[in-house]
């Protein structure tokens, strides 16, 4: 992309750019690049998957088997300008094996039962609102065997001025404890009061 190429190696990714090249930034999966199973999610395959990538829109996206299948419905994408991880899966498709951007900017993604998946568009996923899960740290506070009060909760985002829903479940419940809606404009912390939570 420019005169930047992202590779795969014994390593990890790699990227050249230029003369400098320099470890790819891993945080928050390096454990999935190490073959680890990770809050439920399986390692990747990173001995005979089939990894296959693009860069659209300053994203990097990164069809990444995991487990010990060649190819999975799993991509992680990386965000150039926050630094930042997520994994999107497209289970309405088979098993990715292909990802390429279209000379217009389509970013577009081929399975394994020859279907051809457009990627990255609007505010949905096949119809559906996207969910984003997070898990709080076994360790808040560096003690995670005492007690905790609940007070507020902070959620730092950026929803491009559309409004989000933040549903809060409490010890793994199935239903949520508590629902709130926010939206932001630009990237910045959001406070909820969950004092009274429990």
């Amino acid at each position: 992309d420019g005169n930047m190429i992202i590779y795969r190696s014994a390593d990890g990714l790699i990227s050249l750019a230029g003369t400098t090249i320099s470890a790819f930034q891993m945080a928050g999966t390096s454990l999935l690049w190490r073959g680890q199973t990770r809050h439920g999610t399986p390692g990747l395959n990173i001995t005979t998957g089939r990894f296959r990538s693009a860069i659209d829109n300053m994203m990097l996206y990164v069809l990444a088997p995991e487990g010990s299948t060649e190819s999975s419905t799993t991509v992680l994408r990386y965000a150039f300008s926050l630094g930042q991880w997520s994994r999107l899966t497209y289970d309405q498709a088979g098993n990715l094996r292909s990802i390429f951007k279209e000379p217009d900017g389509t970013l577009v993604a081929g399975d394994d039962t020859g279907n051809i998946w457009q990627l990255d568009t609007g505010t949905q996923d096949d119809g559906s609102n996207i969910a984003v899960s997070f898990l709080t740290p076994i360790a808040d506070g560096g003690n995670p065997l005492a007690y905790k009060d609940p007070f507020d909760l902070q959620i730092h985002a950026y929803t491009g001025g559309r409004t989000a829903t933040a549903n809060l479940y409490k010890d793994g419940a199935t239903d949520a404890d508590w629902t709130g809606t926010f939206s932001t404009t630009t990237p910045s912390v959001f406070r909820f009061q969950s004092d009274d939570l429990g």
